[in-house]
Parts: C-alpha cells; sequence; structure tokens
C-alpha cells in the first residue's frame, strides 16, 4: 500500500504592532464576510518576465542565507507571501526598497502570488495554502485597503481577538487544521505589545511516480567536502531526465502527477557547492528546470532528513530592506494605526524541514515576520550519483518555480 507524502509550510507568521501568536478552538470573531473586495480579472503568463523575476529573488535569498558546509533549506515562496503580504501596507521609502528586493512592485507580486495559488487546485497532486490575519481588537486600527488586499489576493480569514491565551490557541489552532495535524503549534506565546499575526499555511501532497521498493535501498558512503565519509542509505534508480552543463549534472524525478518533481544537482569535481550556487541567478534557474532531457540517467539519491531555522533580519537587510526594520524609519501606515506608536518588523524567522524517503517527500516552511510598536547496460547511460554535497529544489514544472530550495552538505 502506497503512502502519501506531504510538503508543507507554513509559509508566513506576520507579527505587527508589538509581538504575538496563538491556538486550540477559534473563539475570536471571524470578520471575513464584512470586507469587500471587488472584482478581480488576471491573464497571468507565468512564461513571462515575473516568474524570473521570482526565481531571482528566491536564488539572491538563497544566496544569502546559505552556509558553508551547513545543510540549507528555504521556502522561497513562503517567504515572499509573508513579505507581500506586509508591503501591502508599506509607504514611501520603505515600500521602495520592498519592491526594489522583489524585483516587482506590489501589485505586480500580489497578481502572481494570487494566480499561482489558483492555478493549484488543477493539479492532481495538490498544494494547499490558507492565509490569515489576526487583529487585537483594542490596539490597531486596521485600514481597510489593507484587509481588502489580504482578502483579495491572498484569501485571508480575518479574526478580531484579543491577544490573550485564547488567542494563542487559536492560532496554534488555525495552524493545526490547515497543515492536517502536521503542526500543531506554531507559536509558545505573545508578547505584550503583539497587535496583529499574519500567517499562511501550505500542504503538498505527493509521492514518487515511481517510488523506490525494498531491494532499491542500500548503505554506502556520503563524502563531504572535507572529505568525511558519513554512513548513509541511498535510493536507487534509473530516471528518465538528466540535465548537464559545465559546473553541474543533475536528475529530475517526478511527483505522482507530473505537476512537481524533485530535482538534484552535483557540482562537477573541482567545483564546490558554494561556488556552484552563486553562480546561480533567476534566469539560469528557469533554464536548468526548463533544460532536462530526455535521457537514462543512473541515479543515487541518499535517503536524509534535515530541520533548518533562520533569522532572516540581516539577510534582507543586506539585500536593501533597510528600513522596515528601523522603528526610526520604517512606514507600515498602510497596515493601520496604533494607539502608540507605528508599526515596524523586528524579526522575520524562517524554519523549514524535509525528509526524503522511498515514498516521497515531506517537506514543510514556517516564516515569522514579527513587527513592534516604535543499473541495465544501456549505451550512453547518463549518471548522476548524489553521494556527495548536492544543491536539490522541490519545482513546480509548469510554472517553473521552486516551493524549496536546499543544500545537503552533510547527512545528519
Amino acid at each position: 500500500m502506497k503512502r502519501r507524502s506531504l510538503v508543507l509550510g507554513i509559509v508566513l507568521t506576520l507579527l505587527l504592532g508589538l509581538s504575538a501568536c496563538a491556538s486550540p478552538e477559534i473563539q475570536a470573531e471571524e470578520l471575513t464576510a464584512g470586507v469587500s473586495v471587488g472584482s478581480y480579472s488576471s491573464q497571468m503568463d507565468f512564461q513571462g518576465p515575473e516568474t524570473t523575476l521570482v526565481n531571482d529573488f528566491s536564488v539572491r535569498l538563497f544566496q544569502k542565507t546559505m552556509e558553508e558546509g551547513e545543510n540549507t533549506l528555504i521556502s522561497p515562496l513562503s517567504v515572499l507571501s509573508a513579505l507581500a503580504m506586509t508591503a501591502n501596507g508599506a509607504e514611501g521609502d520603505t515600500l521602495n526598497q520592498m519592491e526594489e528586493v522583489f524585483g516587482l512592485s506590489v501589485p505586480e507580486l500580489n497578481n502572481w502570488l494570487h494566480e499561482w495559488r489558483v492555478c493549484l487546485e488543477n493539479y492532481e497532486a495538490t498544494v494547499k495554502t490558507a492565509n490569515s490575519l489576526w487583529f487585537r481588537t483594542d490596539s490597531i486600527r486596521v485600514e481597510e485597503d489593507f484587509l481588502q488586499n489580504c482578502v483579495k489576493w491572498y484569501e485571508a480569514e480575518v479574526y478580531q481577538a484579543p491577544f490573550d491565551d485564547t488567542t494563542l490557541r487559536d492560532i496554534n489552532l488555525w495552524v493545526e487544521e490547515k497543515t492536517e495535524g502536521m503542526i500543531p503549534e506554531m507559536v509558545q506565546e505573545l508578547s505584550s505589545d503583539t497587535v496583529m499575526c499574519l500567517v499562511n499555511a501550505q500542504v503538498f501532497d505527493g509521492e514518487w511516480q515511481r517510488i523506490y521498493y525494498d531491494y532499491q535501498v542500500g548503505e554506502d558512503a556520503f563524502i563531504t567536502e572535507d572529505g568525511i565519509r558519513q554512513d548513509a542509505e541511498f535510493m536507487y534508480s534509473d530516471e528518465d531526465f538528466y540535465w548537464e552543463d559545465d559546473l553541474s549534472t543533475g536528475v529530475m524525478k517526478y511527483y505522482d502527477g507530473d505537476a512537481y518533481a524533485f530535482v538534484g544537482l552535483l557540482p562537477k569535481e573541482g567545483i564546490t557547492l558554494e561556488e556552484y550556487v552563486d553562480s546561480l541567478t533567476g534566469e539560469r534557474l528557469r533554464e536548468i528546470i526548463d533544460g532536462f532531457q530526455s535521457a537514462v540517467v543512473s541515479t543515487k539519491i541518499p535517503k536524509f532528513r534535515t530541520e533548518t531555522t533562520a533569522d532572516l533580519n540581516q539577510t534582507l537587510i543586506d539585500m536593501g530592506m533597510n528600513d522596515l526594520f528601523d522603528q526610526s524609519f520604517a512606514d507600515l501606515s498602510g497596515i493601520g494605526q496604533t494607539e502608540t506608536g507605528m508599526l515596524y518588523v523586528n524579526q522575520v524567522l524562517h524554519k523549514t524541514f524535509i525528509n526524503v524517503d522511498e515514498k516521497g517527500t515531506q517537506a514543510g516552511a514556517a516564516t515569522m515576520v514579527a513587527a513592534g510598536e516604535g543499473a541495465s547496460m544501456i549505451e550512453d547511460l547518463k549518471e548522476v550519483h548524489l553521494d556527495r554535497p548536492f544543491l536539490y529544489m522541490i519545482v513546480d514544472i509548469r510554472k517553473d518555480v521552486p516551493l524549496f530550495i536546499g543544500t545537503l552538505s552533510q547527512i545528519s
């Protein structure tokens, strides 16, 4: 009997005002029915420049978060969704800096992310996303335009809550439900100055198109860049799609439904993993995803499980979002007003998890933006053995975008 594989992500938790979040029986008042969003129409071309710019942001973010010799994993669409919702309330230089880092205007990004979510409904292997906005009853007056944008573009559920222990339980319960129990607790406590939380949850349900059987799994050594041999379990198979250029070789293995695939890219001998990652651009990433050719490929992929946590404050500052984190300069007035001062972001925390095994892949990501006031014999057989540090992605094949990007530098 085949087991379903889940890729899930808490894409966004945006804490605005003072600091917050929480869980179990939703007692907060849901206000979505009272928010008017007007009409909507779009003709998004995912082969257009917007997708390349989304990939460019993804690559730059990954390059900034990668640490040499360490396993790295991010969900760029998680981070982008969190920041994009925030940007709907940014003004002035704060907005300009965010749009410059995105490479897209906020309206363009709203449209792209909305269309991407709409298209997910047509896939056999499903990715489900959900968004919610929580604001403190007595501490912030939320701007109607901001609420309309969150509902219109992100289909966010809007809750008014006291931000006490019941709100903490409500938020955690919402996350647990939307991730089908995979994330039972998103936040342990709400700080006293939190006045708003934006939360996004994402679940991917899929399994390998061709799963591995027991006879295709065996032990061997994974060799780190320092030459250390690590015991690992590898999965062996012949696959159908191969990539090669001057810097790398790669394999693509599909999940059920043909909409999503695992991509493993192995730097050629003499090229470090860090050098290879530094060579990438958004345009190059699309060329790689589009450039796999039909071929018989002997593959060797390790079973692995890894978790990472990254504080993205300095990463985003280095990318150009300076004012967003400075309480003297941040302008998030488009979100709303508090009694004691203006909003600014004091933390962007990103957590990820992935497990790759015989049946498929389970992966998750969470981004928190906290804001406070103030083998057969075949001719020309290709080979990709991922038994040393490599780059991997879970990609949306039809849109040419990565849902997750990671490096495996060592077997944990």
